[in-house]
Order: structure tokens, then sequence, then C-alpha cells
């Protein structure tokens, strides 16, 4: 049996099915979160208040970088319905290699943040 994992958000009520394609978003928000809330549990039972300190801090910096990349990636792929909308393919390869570039740099980035 063959799952069909399109959504028409054209045609019926609008409130379903917003709902419907905000939840993976909300859901990653809450695991984020409880992530963020297991590791300041640990950290605070089993070392001292200086590093309970250091990962309440991080964790707004961490939800910001996340935040930061799904915009980006929620963007990327709003522009991209578009131009295939519009059959616009220059735009539609021209958006497909600045993606690409972002997301190599990101790569560079943190192969580079791993060596000494």
């Amino acid at each position: 049996m063959k799952r069909n994992y399109e959504l028409d958000m054209c045609n019926g009520p609008l409130l379903s099915h917003i709902i419907i394609f905000a939840l993976p978003l909300m859901l990653s928000g809450i695991l984020q979160l409880l992530f963020n809330a297991a590791d300041i549990i640990v950290v605070g039972r089993f070392t001292g208040s200086e590093a309970l300190a250091a990962v309440g801090s991080t964790s707004s910096l961490i939800n910001l970088l996340v935040n930061l990349f799904l915009g980006i990636s929620v963007g990327g792929n709003v522009l991209m319905a578009r131009y295939c909308g519009a059959r616009d393919g220059l735009q539609l390869r021209l958006l497909r290699d600045a993606l690409q570039r972002v997301c190599a740099q990101d790569t560079r980035d943190r192969a580079g943040r791993g060596r000494t």
C-alpha cells in the first residue's frame, strides 16, 4: 500500500491544514527544550554551579542557531516552491546553488572546528 505524503493546502479548512503543517516544527522545538532540560539536569547533578551556569547560558544560543537554520530552511523551501510553480528554471538553479553554498560553508566550518 502506497502512502501519500502530500498535503493539499489550497482546498479544505485552513486551520487544520496549518496545524498539520506546523506539527513537526512544534515537536522539534519541544524536543530541543527537553534536550536542554536533560543537559541541565545531568550537569546540575554531577558537576558544580559554574558548569551549570555555562550550560544554562549556552542553551539560548543553541536555540537561536537552531531556529536560524530552521528559518533559512523554510525560507529556501518557500522560494523553491514559488519558482517551481512559476516554472522559472533560472531562478530555481540560482537558488539551488546558493543553498548548496550555504550548506557547504556550514560543513566546512564544522570540519574546521573539529581539527586541532
